[in-house]
């Protein structure tokens, strides 16, 4: 639903008392946890800021604008806001929902956020699928149908260490013959409507594939299918992060992680992970079971988790904030004195892996993972 006043969080435009407890958490020295307030300084920025100018458009007082989409896009829709907010504010969907009302009016930050939309829109955005070559078909008799997403679709960037993991484990499994995507993307740039419409033919593909459980190896796509769908249909599907897959499979003892040489590591939360899902738990047990690791918790971690700066494309359209919010979440790993940062979704570990120009070591818990496997 679109700004509308009949929607859910209307109430919290109206009742949210500015404690700006959405751009900073209440310990002792008030760290800041939302990139965007921290970055430009000003509360419009922060969740409920941006909670004030869709409560303006509502009452007519603001004018959509070109201007009022600056704020509205400049944030990595990383949750951080809505985790630390006392009430409990939906402040994700007010979020959305006031880029969707600029985006239908034909209001864009810039022309990237204009190209990404119609990239989406189109299923241009990742380009050709070619990680979906020689991998097993679902035929419903499988334990997991896996889902890919586009980037490991065409990157493929960790479906050979997740291969090893699951035959390791004497794991079935496939994936569709024809992957779509998601969704997610339209649904951060601003076009629910499409959104909806895409994630109605998902889910109707899905529940017709016979899957009860569904491995999505890319977070974004597991939070948008586990939260998300719920607003358009049923997904009869239970939907398993590779986080929770890993724990699983140790509880289970399909699997021995217990080989390698003494290593410190440090963990980077993925927002969609952490915050979405609230699956903090999972990766530190998987990491708990692992041969010669030792875990260095950065300050702001878990749930609490800082953001890597590539979230809702804000890499992309606004990369003054994605630069930003890097290289403090990098420099936080580096205070650890880790050997390597981990981390469970490939747009953190490309993003962080790029920005840190080969001074830090970024391995996916994937890879990880595969390299620790006892034969």
């Amino acid at each position: 639903m679109p700004l509308d006043r009949e929607a859910d969080y209307v109430f919290y435009l109206y009742t949210c008392n500015r404690c700006r407890s959405c751009a900073v958490d209440q310990s002792p020295d008030l760290r800041p946890l939302c990139p965007a307030y921290a970055h430009f300084g000003y509360f419009t920025y922060s969740g409920g800021g941006k909670g004030y100018v869709a409560q303006g458009l509502l009452e007519g007082k603001v004018k959509p604008s070109q201007e009022v989409a600056v704020p509205a896009m400049s944030c990595l829709l990383c949750g951080a806001c809505a985790h630390m907010c006392p009430p409990g504010f939906d402040t994700m969907s007010f979020v959305r929902d006031l880029r969707d009302y600029l985006v239908c009016r034909g209001f864009y930050i810039n022309d990237r956020h204009r190209e990404l939309l119609d990239d989406a829109r189109s299923g241009r955005l990742w380009g050709k699928a070619v990680a979906m070559d020689k991998l097993p078909v679902y035929t419903g008799e499988e334990e997991f149908l896996v889902f890919l997403g586009c980037r490991e679709k065409s990157r493929g960037e960790v479906v050979a260490p997740v291969k090893r993991i699951l035959d390791a484990a004497g794991v079935t499994w496939g994936v569709l013959e024809e992957e779509p995507c998601c969704g997610a993307p339209l649904e951060d740039l601003g076009d629910i409507a499409a959104f909806e419409e895409l994630a109605a033919k998902n889910i109707e593909l899905l529940n017709a594939s016979g899957a009860e459980r569904i491995l999505a190896l890319c977070p974004h796509c597991a939070a948008t299918m586990a939260n998300d769908y719920m607003n358009v249909d049923d997904l009869e599907a239970e939907i398993v992060t590779l986080p929770r897959l890993l724990d699983e499979l140790l509880e289970e003892n399909r699997i021995d992680f217990s080989t390698g040489e003494q290593m410190a590591v440090t963990y980077h939360d993925p927002c969609r992970l952490g915050r979405f899902l609230e699956e903090v738990d999972e990766p530190r047990r998987v990491l708990d079971a692992m041969g010669g690791v030792e875990l260095v918790e950065m300050e702001r971690s878990g749930e609490s988790a800082w953001c890597c700066g590539s979230g809702a494309w804000a890499a992309e359209i606004v990369p003054e904030l994605g630069k930003f919010t890097v290289k403090e979440r990098l420099a936080e790993a580096r205070s650890t004195g880790a050997d390597c940062i981990l981390t469970a979704c490939s747009y953190c570990t490309g993003f962080l892996k790029k920005s840190s120009r080969g001074k830090q070591k970024v391995i996916h818990l994937a890879e990880f993972a595969a390299q620790k496997i006892k034969p």
